[in-house]
C-alpha cells in the first residue's frame, strides 16, 4: 500500500472513532518519505530480538535489529514481515491493540504502523531532535486505538490520532523544575513507560509511570505532564539498596538504569515493578504497592540471608547474583512475574507480602562454553550467556500463564505454564561468531569464540556444533577463538585463530569433510615459524587452489601451505610491526596482504604484494593514498584487486575507503559512494572500527560486495560502474561475506554480521544478482 494512501486511510479510520482524549496540537515529527524493501536479503539465523508483544500468548510480534519484525501465528510458526527499505536500525518496542492495529518504534526516530496485522508496515512518523538527528525510541504504548505514548532517550512523546502526529510531554525533575536542555546538569534518559486506564485503585482514569536514568520514576494523570514521583538517589531507600557490585545508590553519578517498568492490571492490587541495574552485572528490582508513591527492593534469592549460591562453572546452572535486568513482565492473575537480563539471566517472582517477595533464579548459564566440555549447544536449548532483552506475560497466573522472553543470538522462548517450563522457538546461538564459509548453497561452517565450529546443511537456518575438538595449549592457557575460516572446491576447510591471554599461540584447524578436524598449532611440527617471530594469533586464511593455502596474522606473519593445509611454512614481512588483517589472491601464487602498523596517535595502513608459490615469497610494499588508517580486507579476481578499511579525511573526518589497483598503485575507486561512519545501529567503535569491514567478489557475476559497520552492504557492478545499496536485515557490522564454491546459476551469498559490545551474531543471505 503506498505511504500516502496508508496515512489517509489510517486517519479516516481513526478519526471515525469516538474522541477519548484531547485534540492534537502542533506536530513535532517528520513525515518521512520511504520506499518498499525489495527484499534482496533475507534473515537466516540468530540476530537480536529486543522486544515481543502478544495479545493472547499465541499470536505475537517481535521488534529486532536491522529493522526486522517477526510474526507468530502459532507455536513454532514464525514469519518475517517487511518494513520500509530505509528502516535498518534497531527496532526496540512493538505493541498492538487488536490483531490488526499495531505500532513499532526504534532507533532513528522511526514510528511504524500497521492496520493489517503487519502484512504492511508503513512509516507513520520520524521524531527528530532539536540538535539534529533523531531520537532513539525505547518503548511504545497504545492503550487505545488513538492514544499512544513513546519513551525516547530525549523525552516522552504522545499522540491522540493513532500515531500520525506526535508532541513532546513536559517532564519535571525531583526539584519540581522543568527538564530541558539546561536542567538538570546531568542527563535524563527515559527508558520505559506504562499507561493503565480505569484501574479501580489508580488515582485517575488515566495513570502512567515512566522510568529514566539516573533513577527517576515519573507519574502522570493526563499523559501530557509527567512529574517526579520517586528519585532513587535522594530517596530514603537509596541507603538500603543491596547490589552485588557495591554501587552507591545515593550517588547520582552511579547512574541507576531503570530499564523497564510494569504496572499490574490486577484490580485488587496497586503493584508496580521496576527492573534495572548499574552497568551490566549489577541487577536491582524495585516494587511499589501504591502505584509508585513509595518503593522497596525485592531481592534475588542469592541475596537472602544464609543463601548458598556457588559461582557459575562449566556446567549449565543458575547465576549466583543478580545481573542487570532489561525487562520484566507480570502475570496479572496472581502478580507472579518473569524478568530477564544480562548473561542470559532469567528470574521468576514468587509473590508474597510486601517486603517478603523474592525472585528465584532460573538461568541456564555456563562460564566456559567450550564444545568439548559439559556445555554443548543443543544440550540445553534454554542455556544462554547472551543478554535477554524482552519479556511479555499475560493475565494468567503461576502454572497457567503464557509468557515469552527474547534476546541476543535470536533467542525466543515461550512458556504456557506461568514460567515453570520454557521451550525455545528459534535456533539461536550462545557464542560470538566471526566468520563463515559455505562449500555449496546449503552446507556451511562458522567459527567464533572458544574454538567453536558450527555446521549447517540447510543454508544457515540451523547450526550444529562440531564437538570433540581437542586443542593443545600450554598449561593454564584457556582456549580463545577462531577468527577466520575458508574452503576450496576440493572440499578442504581451514580455520585459524589464537590463544588468550596474551595471544601467544597461533592455531590452525583443518578438515576434508567438515566433521572430523585436525588441530595444528605452533607447538607441533606441522608449522615452521620464522626465526624472530613474536607469537600472535592468526587473523585470516585463504585457500587459493591447487592445494595452496595462506594465513596471516599479527607481527608481520605470513604462513603458506602447499599440501591443503596439512603443513605450513612461515615468513615475515620486511616490517614485522605490521599487523595483518586480511588478504586476497588472484592466483595461487600472486596476491596482496593488508593491515596496519602502530604510529604516534593511532595506526597507518599497509598493503604488501605477495609473489611465490614454491619459492620463498617476495613481499613488496605498495603505494596507497595518504591518510589510510587501517585496511582489514581485500578481494581479487583476475586484474581486479580491491582493499577496504578506513581513511582520515582532512575535511570529513574518518570515513570508509575502498581502494582499487590501477596497475602501479592503489587509488580510491572514483565512483564509490561516500562511506560515512554509521550513527545508528551497532556501535561504530567496536571491532576494528574500520567503517568498511569485508569484501567479496561473486564468482558467477564478478560483482564486488562491500560490507560495512551497522549492517551496511553495497553491491558494485564493474561492467556498468554502478552501485546499489542494500538493506541487509541486520544492524551489526558485516564482518564476513562468502559465496559458495559451486557452479549453480545465480549468485547466493552469505553475510555474517557481528557486534562486539552486545555479542550479536546474525546470518543473512542474498539471492539477488
Amino acid at each position: 500500500m503506498p505511504f500516502v494512501a496508508f496515512r489517509a486511510a489510517a486517519a479516516l479510520s481513526l478519526f471515525a472513532l469516538p474522541l477519548w482524549a484531547w485534540p492534537q496540537g502542533t506536530c513535532l515529527d517528520e513525515d518521512p518519505n520511504v520506499t518498499d524493501d525489495p527484499a534482496t536479503f533475507e534473515h537466516r539465523w540468530a540476530g537480536q530480538v529486543n522486544d515481543i508483544f502478544s495479545l493472547d500468548g499465541v499470536e505475537a510480534w517481535t521488534a529486532e535489529d536491522g529493522g526486522r519484525i517477526r510474526h507468530r501465528t502459532a507455536a513454532f510458526s514464525w514469519k518475517f514481515q517487511r518494513t520500509p527499505f530505509e528502516v535498518r536500525e534497531e527496532l526496540r518496542s512493538v505493541t498492538f491493540v487488536d490483531s490488526d492495529l499495531g505500532w513499532c518504534v526504534g532507533q532513528g526516530g522511526w514510528v511504524l504502523g500497521t492496520t493489517d496485522g503487519g502484512d504492511h508496515w508503513q512509516a507513520l512518523a520520524r521524531i527528530p531532535l532539536a540538535a539534529g538527528g533523531y531520537d532513539d525510541l525505547q518503548e511504545v504504548e497504545f492503550p487505545t486505538r488513538r492514544d499512544g505514548w513513546i519513551a525516547g532517550l530525549h523525552g516522552i512523546y504522545y499522540t491522540h490520532d493513532g500515531g500520525l502526529c506526535w508532541e513532546k510531554a513536559l517532564l519535571y525533575d525531583h526539584l519540581g523544575l522543568l527538564i530541558d536542555g539546561t536542567n538538570p546538569a546531568f542527563e535524563v534518559e527515559p527508558y520505559s513507560l506504562e499507561i493503565v486506564l480505569d484501574h479501580p485503585l489508580a488515582p485517575s482514569p488515566l495513570f502512567g509511570l515512566a522510568t529514566a536514568e539516573p533513577g527517576y520514576v515519573f507519574s502522570t494523570q493526563d499523559g501530557h505532564t509527567w512529574r517526579t514521583a520517586f528519585f532513587l538517589p535522594t530517596s530514603g531507600l537509596c541507603g538500603q539498596i543491596q547490589t552485588p557490585c557495591g554501587a552507591n545508590a545515593c550517588d547520582i553519578g552511579s547512574e541507576f538504569e531503570p530499564w523497564a517498568v510494569e504496572i499490574s492490571r490486577n484490580p485488587g492490587t496497586a503493584l508496580a515493578l521496576i527492573a534495572g541495574g548499574y552497568g551490566v552485572g549489577c541487577g536491582v528490582v524495585l516494587a511499589s504497592d501504591d502505584f509508585g508513591t513509595t518503593w522497596f527492593q525485592e531481592l534475588h534469592e542469592c541475596q537472602l540471608p544464609g543463601a548458598l549460591c556457588p559461582p557459575p562453572s562449566g556446567t549449565l546452572g543458575p547465576l549466583d547474583s543478580p545481573r542487570t535486568y532489561y525487562d520484566v513482565a507480570l502475570f496479572d492473575g496472581d502478580n507472579t512475574a518473569v524478568a530477564c537480563g544480562y548473561n542470559g539471566q532469567h528470574i521468576r517472582r514468587l509473590a508474597g507480602p510486601a517486603g517478603q517477595t523474592y525472585w528465584v533464579d532460573e538461568s541456564r548459564f555456563a562460564n566456559a562454553p567450550h564444545p568439548d566440555n559439559a556445555f554443548v549447544q543443543g544440550q540445553d536449548a534454554n542455556g544462554s550467556i547472551f543478554p535477554l532483552y524482552g519479556a511479555w506475560a499475560d493475565g494468567g497466573a503461576l502454572g497457567s500463564g503464557r509468557a515469552f522472553v527474547t534476546g541476543v543470538g535470536g533467542q525466543i522462548r515461550a512458556s504456557s505454564d506461568g514460567g515453570d517450563t520454557w521451550l525455545p522457538e528459534t535456533d539461536g546461538t550462545f557464542n560470538r561468531v566471526f566468520d563463515t564459509t559455505f562449500t555449496d548453497d546449503l552446507t556451511g561452517y562458522q567459527v567464533g569464540q572458544f574454538y567453536r565450529i558450527g555446521r549447517t546443511t540447510d543454508g544457515g537456518l540451523t547450526w550444529a556444533p562440531v564437538v570433540g575438538l581437542q586443542v593443545r595449549t600450554p598449561a593454564g592457557l584457556p582456549k580463545a577463538g577462531l577468527g577466520a575460516i575458508d574452503s576450496d572446491d576440493a572440499g578442504t576447510i581451514v580455520a585459524v585463530g589464537g590463544v588468550d591471554p596474551g595471544a601467544v599461540l597461533p592455531h590452525i584447524l583443518r578438515s576434508s569433510d567438515g566433521l572430523s578436524w585436525d588441530v595444528i598449532d605452533g607447538l607441533g611440527t606441522e608449522v615452521t615459524l620464522p626465526s624472530g617471530y613474536v607469537l600472535a594469533p592468526l587473523r585470516d586464511v585463504k585457500l587459493t587452489g591447487n592445494g595452496v593455502a595462506w594465513a596471516v596474522g599479527d607481527n608481520g606473519l605470513v604462513l603458506r601451505s602447499l599440501d591443503s593445509g596439512q603443513t605450513w611454512q612461515g615468513f615475515l614481512l620486511p616490517d614485522t610491526s605490521v599487523n595483518l588483517k586480511g588478504m586476497a589472491f588472484a592466483l595461487p601464487k600472486r596476491g596482496i596482504v593488508v593491515g596496519r602498523v602502530p604510529v604516534a596517535g593511532g595506526t597507518s595502513a599497509r598493503i604488501y604484494s605477495v609473489l611465490g608459490q614454491f619459492a620463498v615469497p617476495i613481499f613488496s610494499q605498495l603505494t596507497i593514498p595518504a591518510g589510510c588508517v587501517t585496511l582489514v580486507d581485500a578481494a581479487a579476481k583476475a586484474s581486479s584487486i580491491y582493499a577496504a578499511g578506513k581513511i582520515a579525511d582532512p575535511v570529513l573526518g574518518d570515513r570508509g575507503v575502498l581502494l582499487t589497483w590501477n596497475g602501479s598503485q592503489f587509488l580510491e575507486l572514483a565512483s564509490a559512494p561516500l562511506f560515512l561512519p554509521c550513527t545508528e545501529g551497532a556501535s561504530p567503535t567496536t571491532g576494528e572500527g574500520s567503517i568498511l569491514d569485508s569484501l567479496a567478489i561473486a564468482p558467477e557475476t564478478g560483482d564486488l560486495w562491500v560490507g560495512g559497520d551497522c549492517g551496511m552492504i553495497w553491491q558494485y557492478r564493474p561492467a556498468l560502474d554502478a552501485w546499489t545499496e542494500h538493506k541487509s536485515q541486520s544492524s551489526a557490522h558485516v564482518l564476513s561475506i562468502d559465496f559458495p564454491n559451486d557452479l549453480d546459476p545465480g549468485a547466493v551469498g552469505y553475510f555474517s554480521t557481528f557486534r562486539q559490545t552486545e555479542p550479536h551474531p546474525v546470518l543473512v543471505r542474498t539471492t539477488g544478482n
